[in-house]
């Protein structure tokens, strides 16, 4: 028998009560990431989610003491291609262990390295994970659809409330609007003393918010779906890309662009959303037109900021930052062309990648000589890529088991999505779009701390197990309960 999911009215504090609590305030605090945080978290640390998802993992275990009854949704190929690149991750340790114990930069072992990075792996593909599963295996398909969805628009409203303030006093320079800012100092997680050109809203950053709105954009897109005589279904759509835009982020204009074309492909499959589609066309285009005739000269630099931000070249020999992220990725691969069966071991790269750093990213770039090379500064260097990095420390084995594992993801996302029954089309539609955004944007950035991925891996798992259910009942055809 499945549960409702949380109703504020209905609400009790037992343990279920407090598990769905936490997982509602895991999701809601997802892009606050200016706070100081907990140190010994190390790169968790700044995140607001983590607290709750870390309790809600706790009461978890003890829930599962109390029932003697672990659920563990192994029989799945995802999860099974997960388990199998965590112990393959121990074996490159174990196989690079004579090395790994030379290794010494910026104060910390090889080992002791290598620890805390599967450690943080640990706590996304494992923790997070797991507690995601633990509370979406209770509740229908539809409930889940509706109540995430929800939990994230609320959120994505309290960011957009923060980057309109943001906004008013970034670009236009309106003191009053410094003066709120300064008031939503006094809510939880909320640490801004300083504002740049670029708005963030209340993540640390311009690239952290294209991360969540990367996250949420699958979900706000599905309300053009489900809400199909409703004029602001496409409220949401919109918010996401005018937040995209003025972010500022080259990676989240593109993958967001991406997920929103995927999504449209999706839809024009079924002939009743073609007219829709066209109409929001045509209104994003009128908009656009009225936006441009209030103010020309905004828009004609925002414009040619955002085309001069894509040129590749500018940015590759221009732009200190992009000098060394493409640089990272390049000794990584350089790396990786050394080590190319099984790696320098999981967490090692940063050990390697120092004598390859290319010429073109070092010189006159004051980032590898205060941060990266810098054995002072106890931050290691980032490898800003999923991929390259997974080549140089777990070698083509490990990177293709994760490959694998994203493919059948999506693979299998794609084809839930053609099922008859709406309720299994629509998440699925979600998850996909969601899935694509989170592979694109692994090529520029290198961490698993992606809690939107983990969730979606969750209730992948869980979709998964109820298409099969359906399908052997033989519930797959004419359902349209959405």
């Amino acid at each position: 028998m499945k549960k409702q999911f949380l109703k504020w009215k209905e609400w009790k504090p037992t343990l279920r009560g407090w598990l769905q609590l936490l997982f509602v305030l895991g999701l809601f605090f997802m892009p606050f990431n200016t706070y100081s945080g907990i140190p010994f978290l190390g790169e968790y640390q700044n995140d607001a989610s983590v607290p709750f998802l870390l309790m809600g993992f706790g009461l978890v275990v003890i829930d599962i003491a109390m029932r003697k009854k672990l659920i563990v949704p192994l029989h799945t190929l995802a999860t099974k291609l997960l388990v199998i690149f965590l112990i393959w991750s121990i074996a490159t340790f174990l196989i690079n262990l004579p090395e790994i114990k030379e290794h010494f930069f910026k104060n910390t072992f090889g080992i002791e390295r290598f620890i805390r990075q599967y450690i943080a792996l640990l706590f996304s593909a494992v923790l997070f994970f797991y507690f995601f599963y633990y509370i979406v295996r209770n509740h229908t398909l539809v409930e889940l659809l509706k109540s995430i969805r929800g939990i994230l628009l609320i959120s994505l409203l309290f960011v957009s409330f923060y980057a309109m303030f943001e906004f008013l006093a970034v670009r236009l320079r309106l003191s009053p609007a410094y003066t709120v800012l300064g008031i939503f100092n006094y809510f939880p997680f909320i640490e801004r003393t300083y504002f740049r050109d670029r708005i963030s809203s209340v993540a640390s950053e311009a690239p952290y918010l294209a991360i969540y709105l990367i996250t949420i954009a699958g979900w706000m897109f599905s309300y053009v779906v489900t809400h199909q005589r409703k004029w602001y279904r496409f409220l949401p759509l919109l918010v996401v890309l005018i937040l995209t835009f003025f972010s500022g982020s080259r990676t989240g204009m593109v993958v967001v662009l991406l997920q929103l074309g995927v999504f449209v492909l999706l839809l024009m499959r079924d002939i009743k959303y073609r007219k829709p589609i066209l109409q929001f066309l045509g209104v994003a285009v009128l908009l656009a037109v009225f936006i441009y005739l209030l103010s020309p000269r905004t828009v004609n630099e925002e414009v040619s900021d955002k085309l001069d931000s894509l040129n590749f070249e500018k940015n590759l020999f221009e732009n200190i930052s992009n000098k060394s992220r493409f640089g990272m990725q390049v000794a990584s691969l350089k790396t990786f062309s050394h080590n190319p069966i099984v790696g320098v071991g999981f967490g090692q790269q940063s050990y390697h990648n120092r004598y390859f750093y290319p010429y073109w990213a070092v010189r006159n770039n004051w980032e590898f000589e205060l941060l990266y090379k810098n054995r002072n500064f106890e931050s290691f260097p980032p490898g800003y890529n999923l991929y390259t990095r997974l080549l140089a420390e777990t070698g083509i084995i490990g990177a293709g088991i994760y490959l694998l594992f994203l493919l059948v993801l999506i693979w299998r996302s794609f084809r839930y999505a053609l099922s008859k029954d709406k309720d299994i089309r629509v998440l699925s539609e979600v998850l996909l779009v969601s899935f694509i955004g989170f592979s694109v944007n692994w090529f520029q950035i290198d961490s698993f701390r992606m809690y939107g991925f983990w969730l979606c891996v969750a209730l992948f798992c869980y979709l998964e197990i109820e298409y099969n259910r359906r399908k052997q009942e033989g519930l797959d055809e004419g359902k349209d309960h959405a």
